[in-house]
């Protein structure tokens, strides 16, 4: 039980991240092509 929520939680903390880095590389490559 504890394993489990454990790995659901590092999943959800991985989505996080990789919504975020996505975030990040889109607003970064938007202000390359603006300069």
């Amino acid at each position: 039980m504890f394993f489990g929520s454990m790995r659901k939680l590092s999943k959800l903390s991985g989505n996080l991240l990789v919504s975020m880095m996505r975030f990040l590389i889109s607003v970064f490559s938007d202000q390359n092509w603006s300069i």
